[in-house]
Protein backbone atom coordinates (compact mmCIF):
# COMPACT_ATOMS: atom_id res chain seq x y z
CA UNK A 1 0.00 0.00 0.00
CA UNK A 2 1.22 3.48 -0.85
CA UNK A 3 -0.05 6.70 0.71
CA UNK A 4 0.92 10.21 -0.38
CA UNK A 5 0.39 13.49 1.51
CA UNK A 6 1.27 17.08 0.63
CA UNK A 7 2.19 20.14 2.71
CA UNK A 8 2.61 23.63 1.22
CA UNK A 9 5.41 26.02 2.14
CA UNK A 10 5.81 29.62 1.03
CA UNK A 11 8.68 30.63 -1.21
CA UNK A 12 10.52 32.01 1.84
CA UNK A 13 10.37 28.61 3.54
CA UNK A 14 7.63 29.42 6.05
CA UNK A 15 4.67 27.10 6.46
CA UNK A 16 1.68 28.08 4.31
CA UNK A 17 -1.11 27.74 6.82
CA UNK A 18 -3.97 27.67 4.29
CA UNK A 19 -2.20 24.97 2.21
CA UNK A 20 -2.99 26.86 -1.00
CA UNK A 21 -0.44 27.68 -3.73
CA UNK A 22 -0.56 31.38 -4.52
CA UNK A 23 2.95 32.33 -5.65
CA UNK A 24 5.49 30.90 -8.04
CA UNK A 25 8.27 29.40 -5.95
CA UNK A 26 5.91 27.98 -3.34
CA UNK A 27 7.00 24.47 -2.46
CA UNK A 28 4.93 21.35 -2.00
CA UNK A 29 6.52 18.94 0.45
CA UNK A 30 5.39 15.41 -0.38
CA UNK A 31 5.58 12.46 1.97
CA UNK A 32 5.09 8.96 0.59
CA UNK A 33 4.64 5.96 2.85
CA UNK A 34 5.00 2.49 1.33
CA UNK A 35 3.71 -0.24 3.62
CA UNK A 36 3.73 -4.00 3.31
CA UNK A 37 0.26 -4.89 4.61
CA UNK A 38 0.32 -8.39 3.23
CA UNK A 39 2.03 -11.54 4.50
CA UNK A 40 4.71 -11.86 1.81
CA UNK A 41 8.17 -10.31 1.75
CA UNK A 42 8.58 -7.77 -1.08
CA UNK A 43 11.75 -7.06 -3.02
CA UNK A 44 12.92 -4.51 -5.58
CA UNK A 45 10.70 -1.70 -4.34
CA UNK A 46 10.76 1.22 -6.80
CA UNK A 47 8.81 4.47 -6.93
CA UNK A 48 7.96 6.59 -9.95
CA UNK A 49 6.49 10.06 -9.68
CA UNK A 50 4.30 11.69 -12.32
CA UNK A 51 5.23 15.27 -11.45
CA UNK A 52 9.00 14.93 -11.31
CA UNK A 53 11.11 11.84 -11.88
CA UNK A 54 13.77 13.09 -9.48
CA UNK A 55 11.43 14.24 -6.73
CA UNK A 56 12.28 11.43 -4.31
CA UNK A 57 15.62 10.45 -5.85
CA UNK A 58 17.73 11.80 -2.99
CA UNK A 59 20.97 10.15 -4.14
CA UNK A 60 20.38 11.18 -7.78
CA UNK A 61 21.14 7.76 -9.24
CA UNK A 62 18.06 7.77 -11.49
CA UNK A 63 16.09 5.26 -9.42
CA UNK A 64 13.88 5.77 -6.36
CA UNK A 65 14.40 2.73 -4.17
CA UNK A 66 15.48 1.68 -0.67
CA UNK A 67 18.53 3.95 -0.86
CA UNK A 68 16.26 7.00 -0.98
CA UNK A 69 14.13 6.17 2.06
CA UNK A 70 14.02 8.53 5.00
CA UNK A 71 13.15 5.74 7.40
CA UNK A 72 11.40 2.40 7.71
CA UNK A 73 13.90 -0.27 6.61
CA UNK A 74 14.34 -1.30 10.22
CA UNK A 75 16.80 -4.16 9.72
CA UNK A 76 18.49 -2.45 6.74
CA UNK A 77 18.16 -5.52 4.54
CA UNK A 78 16.77 -3.53 1.59
CA UNK A 79 13.64 -5.68 1.64
CA UNK A 80 10.13 -4.48 2.46
CA UNK A 81 9.40 -6.99 5.17
CA UNK A 82 5.89 -7.82 6.35
CA UNK A 83 4.60 -4.95 8.51
CA UNK A 84 7.35 -2.52 7.47
CA UNK A 85 6.51 1.01 6.26
CA UNK A 86 9.14 2.94 4.30
CA UNK A 87 8.98 6.73 4.18
CA UNK A 88 10.11 8.89 1.25
CA UNK A 89 10.14 12.68 1.13
CA UNK A 90 10.61 15.19 -1.66
CA UNK A 91 9.91 18.87 -2.38
CA UNK A 92 8.51 20.34 -5.57
CA UNK A 93 8.78 24.04 -6.49
CA UNK A 94 5.69 25.38 -8.29
CA UNK A 95 6.39 27.37 -11.47
CA UNK A 96 4.73 30.52 -12.79
CA UNK A 97 3.61 28.52 -15.83
CA UNK A 98 1.68 26.14 -13.57
CA UNK A 99 -0.14 29.03 -11.88
CA UNK A 100 -0.87 30.66 -15.26
CA UNK A 101 -2.26 27.30 -16.47
CA UNK A 102 -4.51 26.88 -13.40
CA UNK A 103 -2.45 23.91 -12.27
CA UNK A 104 -1.82 20.72 -14.18
CA UNK A 105 -5.01 18.66 -13.96
CA UNK A 106 -8.29 18.78 -15.83
CA UNK A 107 -10.75 16.59 -14.00
CA UNK A 108 -13.66 14.57 -15.34
CA UNK A 109 -15.88 17.59 -16.07
CA UNK A 110 -15.23 17.34 -19.79
CA UNK A 111 -13.90 20.85 -20.39
CA UNK A 112 -10.35 21.76 -21.40
CA UNK A 113 -9.33 23.98 -18.50
CA UNK A 114 -7.31 22.74 -15.56
CA UNK A 115 -9.12 22.66 -12.24
CA UNK A 116 -6.86 24.95 -10.15
CA UNK A 117 -4.95 22.08 -8.61
CA UNK A 118 -1.52 20.53 -8.79
CA UNK A 119 -2.11 16.78 -9.03
CA UNK A 120 0.74 14.41 -8.33
CA UNK A 121 0.56 10.65 -8.72
CA UNK A 122 3.14 8.32 -7.26
CA UNK A 123 3.31 4.67 -8.28
CA UNK A 124 5.14 1.74 -6.75
CA UNK A 125 6.28 -1.53 -8.21
CA UNK A 126 7.65 -4.36 -6.14
CA UNK A 127 8.29 -8.07 -6.52
CA UNK A 128 7.28 -11.10 -4.53
CA UNK A 129 8.65 -14.55 -5.28
CA UNK A 130 6.42 -15.13 -8.30
CA UNK A 131 4.62 -11.90 -9.22
CA UNK A 132 4.89 -8.13 -9.54
CA UNK A 133 2.73 -5.99 -7.25
CA UNK A 134 1.71 -2.45 -8.16
CA UNK A 135 0.04 0.36 -6.25
CA UNK A 136 -0.41 4.12 -6.57
CA UNK A 137 -1.78 7.14 -4.79
CA UNK A 138 -2.25 10.81 -5.65
CA UNK A 139 -2.24 14.13 -3.85
CA UNK A 140 -4.08 17.31 -4.84
CA UNK A 141 -2.94 20.80 -3.87
CA UNK A 142 -5.16 23.81 -4.52
CA UNK A 143 -3.94 26.68 -6.70
CA UNK A 144 -5.19 30.22 -6.03
CA UNK A 145 -5.64 31.56 -9.58
CA UNK A 146 -5.87 35.32 -9.06
CA UNK A 147 -5.40 37.67 -12.05
CA UNK A 148 -5.50 41.33 -10.94
CA UNK A 149 -4.57 44.48 -12.87
CA UNK A 150 -4.48 47.95 -11.30
CA UNK A 151 -4.56 51.24 -13.21
CA UNK A 152 -3.71 54.55 -11.58
CA UNK A 153 -3.95 57.91 -13.35
CA UNK A 154 -2.55 61.21 -12.08
CA UNK A 155 -3.05 64.64 -13.66
CA UNK A 156 -0.77 67.68 -13.33
CA UNK A 157 -1.77 71.07 -14.76
CA UNK A 158 0.66 73.40 -16.53
CA UNK A 159 0.14 76.96 -17.73
CA UNK A 160 0.32 77.71 -21.43
CA UNK A 161 3.89 78.96 -20.96
CA UNK A 162 4.98 75.56 -19.61
CA UNK A 163 5.18 76.53 -15.94
CA UNK A 164 3.44 74.53 -13.25
CA UNK A 165 -0.04 75.83 -12.45
CA UNK A 166 0.23 76.33 -8.71
CA UNK A 167 -3.50 76.40 -7.98
CA UNK A 168 -4.22 73.31 -10.12
CA UNK A 169 -7.35 74.85 -11.65
CA UNK A 170 -7.95 75.38 -15.37
CA UNK A 171 -8.65 79.06 -16.08
CA UNK A 172 -7.51 79.72 -19.64
CA UNK A 173 -7.37 78.03 -23.01
CA UNK A 174 -3.95 76.68 -23.93
CA UNK A 175 -3.22 75.22 -20.51
CA UNK A 176 -1.99 71.65 -20.64
CA UNK A 177 -2.91 68.67 -18.46
CA UNK A 178 -0.12 66.10 -18.35
CA UNK A 179 -1.26 62.65 -17.34
CA UNK A 180 0.87 59.90 -15.81
CA UNK A 181 -0.54 56.37 -15.81
CA UNK A 182 0.75 53.24 -14.10
CA UNK A 183 -0.44 49.74 -14.90
CA UNK A 184 0.45 47.11 -12.31
CA UNK A 185 0.07 43.35 -12.23
CA UNK A 186 -1.08 43.01 -8.64
CA UNK A 187 -2.21 39.40 -8.91
CA UNK A 188 -0.31 36.14 -9.28
CA UNK A 189 -1.00 35.40 -12.96
CA UNK A 190 1.02 36.55 -15.98
CA UNK A 191 -0.96 39.03 -18.12
CA UNK A 192 -0.57 39.33 -21.90
CA UNK A 193 -1.88 41.66 -24.61
CA UNK A 194 -2.19 44.67 -22.31
CA UNK A 195 -3.92 47.47 -24.24
CA UNK A 196 -4.96 50.91 -22.95
CA UNK A 197 -7.67 53.16 -24.32
CA UNK A 198 -8.14 56.80 -23.43
CA UNK A 199 -10.45 58.87 -25.65
CA UNK A 200 -9.09 62.19 -24.37
CA UNK A 201 -5.34 61.64 -24.81
CA UNK A 202 -5.04 58.57 -27.01
CA UNK A 203 -3.16 60.44 -29.72
CA UNK A 204 -0.45 61.68 -27.36
CA UNK A 205 -0.16 58.29 -25.63
CA UNK A 206 0.23 56.41 -28.92
CA UNK A 207 3.97 57.09 -29.21
CA UNK A 208 4.51 54.87 -32.27
CA UNK A 209 1.33 56.08 -34.01
CA UNK A 210 0.09 52.58 -34.84
CA UNK A 211 -3.40 53.06 -33.43
CA UNK A 212 -2.85 50.82 -30.40
CA UNK A 213 -1.61 51.86 -26.96
CA UNK A 214 0.42 48.97 -25.59
CA UNK A 215 3.83 48.15 -24.14
CA UNK A 216 5.55 49.75 -27.15
CA UNK A 217 4.16 53.10 -25.98
CA UNK A 218 5.20 52.72 -22.35
CA UNK A 219 7.81 54.92 -20.68
CA UNK A 220 9.27 51.96 -18.81
CA UNK A 221 8.56 49.04 -16.52
CA UNK A 222 8.85 46.04 -18.84
CA UNK A 223 12.01 44.97 -17.05
CA UNK A 224 12.82 41.91 -19.16
CA UNK A 225 11.48 43.42 -22.41
CA UNK A 226 9.23 40.44 -23.12
CA UNK A 227 6.08 42.47 -23.77
CA UNK A 228 4.27 40.62 -20.97
CA UNK A 229 3.03 42.19 -17.76
CA UNK A 230 4.68 39.78 -15.36
CA UNK A 231 3.61 39.36 -11.75
CA UNK A 232 4.74 42.41 -9.76
CA UNK A 233 5.65 44.51 -12.82
CA UNK A 234 4.44 48.11 -13.16
CA UNK A 235 4.41 49.81 -16.56
CA UNK A 236 4.28 53.59 -16.88
CA UNK A 237 2.58 55.63 -19.62
CA UNK A 238 2.12 59.33 -20.23
CA UNK A 239 0.04 61.66 -22.34
CA UNK A 240 -1.25 65.20 -22.38
CA UNK A 241 -4.24 67.29 -23.33
CA UNK A 242 -4.37 70.96 -24.28
CA UNK A 243 -7.41 72.84 -23.00
CA UNK A 244 -9.56 74.51 -25.63
CA UNK A 245 -11.81 77.52 -25.31
CA UNK A 246 -14.72 75.21 -26.07
CA UNK A 247 -13.82 73.15 -22.98
CA UNK A 248 -14.02 76.24 -20.80
CA UNK A 249 -17.21 77.54 -22.43
CA UNK A 250 -18.85 74.14 -21.86
CA UNK A 251 -17.79 74.09 -18.18
CA UNK A 252 -15.56 71.10 -18.93
CA UNK A 253 -16.64 67.72 -20.31
CA UNK A 254 -18.32 65.89 -17.45
CA UNK A 255 -21.73 66.14 -15.87
CA UNK A 256 -21.71 64.29 -12.60
CA UNK A 257 -24.47 62.48 -10.76
CA UNK A 258 -26.22 65.66 -9.70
Amino acid sequence: RVKKTADVFNADGSDDLDEVIDTAGDEIAYTVTVENIGNVTLNNVQLTDELSSSLFDTNRDGTVDFEDTLSGDENENNILDVGEAWVFKGNYSVTQDEIDSRGNYDGPDGDTASDNVIRNVVSITTQSLDQQINSSDDAFTEVDYRPVILLEKVATLYNSDGTLDENGAIDSAGEVIKYSLTVKNAGNVTLSNVVLSDPLISESMDKDNNGVINVLDSDGGDTNLDGILNVGETWSFSGQYEITQADIDARGNFDGQD
